[in-house]
C-alpha cells in the first residue's frame, strides 16, 4: 500500500518532472537507450563468437564495432552516437576483451563470492554480509552499464573485505 501511494504521489505531483523520476519513464528517449543497448549487445555477442579464445584485447570494442554494427544502431542513435565505444555489459566486455576464458573467470569470481555470501551467517558476520550484498549490487549494475576505474577500485576493496573477513 505504501509503495502504491508513493508511486501515485511521485508520478502525479511536481516530482514527476524530477530527473530521477524521468529515468523511470518508458518514453522515447529512455527506450532508445534500452534498445540501443540491445543492439550493442548483439554486436558484442557476434564479436565474441568470432574471437572466442583470446578476444580482441582491452578497450578494442570501439575499433571492431563498426564491422559488427547493425543498421538499427544508427537508426536508434540518429546523430547522438556514431559508434559504440563500450559494450554496456560487464560480462560481454570480458568476452570481447579476453574471449570465453575471461568470461568464465568473471563468472567463477561471481559464483565463489556469492557462494561465500550464502554460507555466511548474517547475524554472526553482519559486515561481511553487507560487503557481499554491496558486491551483488555492483554486479547487477554492471549487467546494464560499463565499468569505470572507480568501479574496479570498489570491486577490489569489496573482495578484499570479503576475503579478509572470511
Amino acid at each position: 500500500l505504501v509503495a502504491v501511494i508513493l508511486a501515485i504521489v511521485t508520478f502525479t505531483t511536481p516530482l514527476k518532472n524530477a530527473p530521477l523520476v524521468n529515468r523511470l519513464n518508458l518514453d522515447a528517449i529512455n527506450t532508445r537507450s534500452m534498445n540501443s543497448r540491445l543492439v550493442i549487445w548483439s554486436s558484442a555477442v557476434q564479436l565474441i563468437a568470432d574471437h572466442p579464445v583470446l578476444g580482441t584485447g582491452i578497450d578494442t570494442f570501439r575499433v571492431y564495432f563498426p564491422q559488427y554494427a547493425s543498421p538499427d544502431f544508427f537508426t536508434l542513435e540518429e546523430t547522438l552516437n556514431s559508434v559504440a565505444d563500450r559494450e554496456h555489459n560487464e560480462l560481454l566486455q570480458m568476452g570481447v576483451w579476453g574471449g570465453f576464458p575471461a568470461m568464465l573467470l568473471y563468472l567463477a569470481l561471481i559464483f565463489f563470492v556469492l557462494r561465500e555470501l550464502f554460507r555466511t551467517d548474517p547475524k554472526k558476520y553482519p559486515f561481511k554480509t553487507a560487503l557481499g550484498l554491496s558486491f551483488s549490487a555492483l554486479i547487477i549494475q554492471n549487467i546494464f552499464t560499463f565499468s569505470l576505474l572507480t568501479h574496479y577500485i570498489l570491486l577490489v576493496f569489496l573482495l578484499a573485505g570479503i576475503v579478509t573477513l572470511g
